[in-house]
C-alpha cells in the first residue's frame, strides 16, 4: 500500500482531495500485428461518400468500437454501462455509477474519481464503462485503461534491465511513462494491489501528481482501507 499511502500524503496538502466517490487486461506488448476485420472501412467505422463522412454499410461500425476498445486496454469482456445493473446487496452502487455515468459523458464535476471498495462489487466494471461510453460517443482519444500490477511489471523490466549497470531507467520507459501523463482520460485499475519499489512508486506518485496539476481526467480504482 504504498503507493496509497504517498497519494494520500500528497492529497492532505493540497486544498481538495481526490476522491470523488467511494479481469487484467492484455497490454500493447507481445500482440500480433493488428488485421482490420472489416475491409471497407479498416474498422474505423465510417467512409466517405460524395465528400461525406457516413457510417460503413459493411460493419455499421461496430468493429471500429471493438479496436478502440482493445487499442484503449480495455479487455473483451469490458460491460457498459447499459450492461451494469444496480445490486441492493452493493451500497453505494447506484450513487456510483450515476456519477460514473455523467462522469463518461462529459458532466463530471471532478476530473477524478476514485472507486474504493472490495473485490466484486463493481469498481472495474464502472472503470471500464467509462472507457467504452467514451468510445461509444466517438471520443477522439477515449482513454488509457490500465492495471497496476501490470504496469508495476514494466517498471520493474525497466529498472532490471539497467540494474548494476549505471544506467537510468527511465531511458527504458520514457514513452510508455509520457503516453500515460498525456492520456486525456487514464484509468489506473487496482492500485496498491501489489507492493512497489521505490522506484516504481516514485515514477506511479510521478504520474499522479502531472496529472493532478494538469486537471487531467483520471480514474483509480482500489480495495485498500484507510489503515493500509
Amino acid at each position: 500500500g504504498s503507493i496509497l499511502r504517498r497519494l494520500k500524503e500528497s492529497a492532505k496538502q493540497r486544498p481538495t482531495g481526490f476522491d470523488t466517490g467511494g479481469q487484467e487486461p492484455t497490454t500493447g506488448e507481445g500482440r500480433e500485428p493488428f488485421e482490420p476485420a472489416c475491409k471497407t472501412c479498416l474498422d474505423n467505422g465510417w467512409t466517405e461518400e460524395e465528400g461525406k463522412i457516413v457510417d460503413c454499410h459493411d460493419c455499421r461500425g461496430g468493429f471500429w468500437k471493438v479496436r478502440r476498445a482493445r487499442d484503449s486496454g480495455v479487455p473483451a469482456d469490458a460491460k457498459s454501462f447499459e450492461e451494469v445493473k444496480p445490486r441492493p446487496d452493493v451500497k453505494g452502487l447506484t450513487a456510483a455509477i450515476k456519477t460514473c455515468t455523467a462522469f463518461a459523458r462529459g458532466k463530471g464535476k471532478q476530473p477524478w474519481i476514485v472507486l474504493r471498495g472490495g473485490n466484486g462489487l463493481g469498481k472495474t466494471m464502472l472503470a471500464q464503462a467509462v472507457v467504452l461510453e467514451r468510445i461509444e460517443r466517438r471520443d477522439q482519444h477515449p482513454g488509457k485503461y490500465l492495471y497496476v500490477p501490470d504496469l508495476l511489471r514494466r517498471l520493474r523490466a525497466a529498472f532490471g534491465l539497467t540494474k548494476g549497470t549505471g544506467e537510468n531507467p527511465d531511458a527504458y520507459f520514457e514513452e510508455d511513462f509520457e503516453d500515460i501523463i498525456k492520456a486525456p482520460l487514464l484509468v489506473l485499475n487496482d492500485l496498491g494491489a501489489v507492493q512497489a519499489t521505490e522506484w516504481a512508486t516514485t515514477k506511479i506518485m510521478e504520474i499522479l501528481e502531472a496529472r493532478y496539476e494538469g486537471r487531467m481526467e483520471t480514474i483509480i480504482t482500489h480495495d485498500l482501507t484507510d489503515g493500509e
